[in-house]
């Protein structure tokens, strides 16, 4: 099993917190500020980020790794500057 589709079980963390990590390693500055949450085995995305590509960017890194976990509810709202 690779890194990336580890069991939650694997890690003391909750999961908003290894979410929080892993938008945090993104090169896209946007993506590192998104805020995770959980709520039951909901995991909520909220902030703003600049397209909808960074959108789509912040749930695809967290849907590769916890899609058959937990639902993404990406709540993020695309402000254009």
């Amino acid at each position: 099993m690779d890194s990336q589709s580890a069991p939650l079980c694997s890690s003391p963390l909750p999961l908003d917190a290894l979410a929080t990590e892993v938008l945090r390693g993104s090169p896209y500055r946007s993506v590192r500020q998104v805020t995770c949450t959980m709520r039951g085995n909901v995991l909520t995305l909220t902030g703003s980020v600049p397209s909808f590509f960074h959108k789509q960017v912040a749930q695809s890194e967290l849907l590769v790794r916890w899609g058959e976990t937990a639902i993404i509810d990406n709540r993020l709202q695309v402000i254009q500057r």
